[in-house]
């Protein structure tokens, strides 16, 4: 390891903590906070170039990195984008037709939005001193075109609640 961080910020130096991020399993930890979030700046750098092609658009999802699945909601609509250009046989640097450039754009248009999503490291609080309760709830669903689920974990720790996000996981259907 490289780099060490402490849960206790007065063992840290300040410099340690102001507006850094720190990488962990490809994804950013704000020590700070001591919550989780996805760098999409590799992303937006990319989508810079404005090819509309099938290859571009495999280049694009290539830079996405969501071990979590915090962004699940919003990767499988690239999923299923990707494979309408599939079921058309485009070739890989042929311009997309406009109902999909279009989809594209709009998807496109939403990933700032990813540096919003924010979620706590921490799964369970643990006391010694009050009795601790943890339930495990999963939720899934299913369209036309792909299924998903995802699971939260709640905690009760007295009087007190807390429900964490764990992980959730998509798929498309099947050609």
């Amino acid at each position: 390891m490289k780099k060490w961080s402490e849960e206790d910020f007065d063992l840290l130096h300040p410099e340690d903590l102001e507006g850094k991020f720190h990488r962990v399993l490809g994804l950013s930890w704000d020590p700070r906070g001591d919550y989780i979030s996805l760098d999409v700046n590799s992303l937006l750098e990319f989508i810079q170039h404005k090819k509309n092609t099938k290859r571009f658009l495999l280049m694009a999802a290539g830079r996405i990195f969501d071990p979590l699945g915090l962004i699940t909601p919003f990767t499988i609509r690239f999923k299923c984008l990707f494979q309408e250009i599939w079921q058309k046989k485009l070739a890989w640097d042929e311009e997309l037709p406009p109902d999909i450039s279009e989809a594209w754009e709009k998807w496109c248009a939403e990933i700032p939005q990813i540096t919003n999503i924010r979620v706590p490291r921490y799964v369970l609080h643990f006391s010694e001193i009050e009795e601790v309760s943890g339930e495990i709830h999963a939720f899934s669903d299913a369209s036309a075109k792909a299924y998903g689920a995802v699971v939260y974990m709640k905690t009760q720790i007295g009087n007190r609640v807390s429900v964490n996000f764990v992980a959730s996981k998509t798929r498309e259907l099947h050609l």
